[in-house]
C-alpha cells in the first residue's frame, strides 16, 4: 500500500467520512486540510478560494506529511484539491509514495449532503460555496475516479480498498 493517500473531491462527496473510516481500518494519520487551513490567516483582501491560500496550506502540509512518513506512519489527506499547482507540489514531493482518489458525485447530491450537515451544525459550507467548489474540483481530472453517489459508505470503502492493494 502507498504511504500517502489523498481523497479529493467536492464538498459533500464523502472525503472526511471516508478518510475517518479508512483510518479505523488501517493505521493512518488523518489530515483534514479544512481544519489545517483555518489555522492559517488569509491575506488581506484575498478571495476565499484563492490559489495562493491553497499553496500556503501546502507549506504546512508538506513538512507535516514528511515528518509522519519519516516516523514510519502512513497518512491520509482529505481536501478538495481543485488547483493543479497545489496537487503538483504534493505529487512532486511524495511521487513514489502517493495514491490519489478523485471522489465524484452530482452537484445536487453534494448540496443535499451539505444542507444536512449544516442543519446538524457540523459544517457551514453555503450552497454558493458548494457550487463553486463542485465546479472547480470537476475541472481537474486527477486520481482514480470513485463515484460516491448511490453507494453506502461501506460500498465506497470497499472500492477504495480494492485500489489500495494493487
Amino acid at each position: 500500500m502507498k504511504r500517502c493517500i489523498i481523497l479529493r473531491g467536492p464538498a459533500g462527496s464523502g472525503k472526511t467520512t471516508l478518510s475517518k473510516e479508512l483510518a479505523k481500518i488501517y493505521p493512518l494519520y488523518h489530515i483534514e486540510l479544512d481544519i489545517l487551513r483555518k489555522k492559517i490567516p488569509r491575506e488581506e483582501n484575498e478571495p476565499k478560494f484563492s490559489q495562493e491560500e491553497k499553496l500556503r496550506t501546502n507549506r504546512i502540509l508538506i513538512p507535516l506529511v514528511r515528518e509522519k512518513l519519516k516516523a514510519g506512519q502512513k497518512v491520509i489527506i482529505d481536501e478538495v484539491f481543485y488547483y493543479k499547482s497545489q496537487l503538483n507540489e504534493i505529487k512532486k514531493e511524495f511521487s513514489k509514495e502517493i495514491i490519489i482518489f478523485n471522489l465524484t458525485c452530482p452537484l445536487e447530491l453534494c448540496l443535499s449532503r451539505n444542507r444536512s450537515r449544516r442543519s446538524l451544525g457540523e459544517r457551514k459550507t453555503t450552497d454558493e460555496a458548494t457550487k463553486t467548489i463542485h465546479f472547480l474540483v470537476s475541472q481537474l481530472k486527477e486520481g482514480i475516479k470513485i463515484d460516491t453517489s448511490n453507494k453506502t459508505i461501506q460500498e465506497t470503502l470497499k472500492e477504495i480498498i480494492s485500489n489500495l492493494e494493487i
